[in-house]
């Protein structure tokens, strides 16, 4: 729901919005729809507005206080929610804010923006583990060494690199579709001697979607690649998102449902922010995305009505 108001306020002619005048709309909306709230009780409508509201306004104000200038949104006393654009600064919360919005995309804008999502992804990585070798796997483009075009080239390919090889009992796959359930995959090697197994990795995924349970879910789709492999050591498991999955208080919205090194819209922020790589990673992103989110910023009709 901060979101959606977030959202709301970039598609205001003004690039503001009044969160209770937007909460009373939503409200209304269901009244007429008979969603929710039962027609016959319009109190318990206004009720839960004004509950609505001031939740995503103390919501919307602990991003504000734990991102600073990295924000591009004012929060107000009077609980209006206000655009303000450093693009030195906020634009790369506008690029997650737009990431985590699928259902405002086209398709081909989704596509764009969940693969610069992840090579962004690959460029914190990289730097977290500068010893590691670090590549994405759900797309070759950013690679070193695992730029085999057929996906279970670059699968076997991995495994090689792990010092380990797929399972006896696997099919090799023919078809050159999915990822194994790895966005982003990370080793170290010792060269120690050659086909070392047991070496330290790390299997990352990378969760654009709008749809929240999905995005939790992901967190065990790398047992689609642990199943098919021999000699693995247990990987690190690292979880990107570009949701913000934290309530009034910064700490996780639902602890239970982690279970991996996870890393939501604050997190990636605040990372990028502390290895000193926001430069970096604003300038990677390629023209086409950069487009986008000017006409996030700029132009009001971009997400209204979508």
């Amino acid at each position: 729901m901060a979101d959606y108001a977030e959202r709301a306020c970039l598609a205001n002619e003004d690039f503001d919005v009044d969160l209770d005048s937007l909460f009373a709309r939503r409200n209304n909306h269901d009244i007429e729809n008979d969603i929710d709230v039962p027609s016959e009780d319009v109190s318990a409508c206004d009720d839960k507005r004004e509950t609505e509201a001031s939740d995503i306004a103390n919501l919307l104000r602990s991003r504000q206080d734990r991102l600073g200038d990295l924000y591009p949104f004012n929060i107000t006393g009077d609980e209006r929610i206000i655009f303000h654009r450093d693009s030195t600064k906020t634009d790369i919360y506008v690029f997650f804010l737009l990431c985590s919005s699928f259902n405002y995309l086209a398709k081909s804008d989704q596509i764009a923006f969940a693969n610069e999502f992840e090579k962004v992804c690959v460029a914190i990585v990289r730097k977290i583990f500068p010893h590691f070798q670090t590549e994405g796997f759900g797309t070759a483009s950013s690679n070193n060494i695992l730029t085999e075009s057929h996906v279970w080239d670059r699968f076997t390919s991995l495994c090689g690199r792990l010092g380990t090889s797929v399972r006896g009992d696997v099919t090799p796959r023919r078809t050159n579709s999915g990822d194994f359930g790895l966005d982003i995959v990370s080793w170290f090697h010792a060269h120690e001697q050659e086909n070392a197994s047991h070496m330290p990795c790390i299997f990352a995924q990378c969760a654009c979607t709008s749809d929240e349970a999905q995005m939790i879910a992901k967190q065990s789709d790398y047992q689609k690649a642990t199943g098919k492999i021999d000699r693995l050591a247990p990987p690190l498991l690292l979880h990107f998102t570009p949701h913000c999955y934290r309530g009034t208080d910064g700490q996780w919205h639902d602890p239970s449902q982690i279970r991996t090194a996870f890393f939501d819209r604050l997190r990636l922020l605040l990372t990028i922010q502390s290895l000193e790589i926001y430069e970096n990673v604003l300038a990677g992103l390629p023209p086409a995305i950069r487009t986008k989110i000017d006409m996030a910023c700029s132009d009001h009709n971009f997400l209204q009505g979508k």
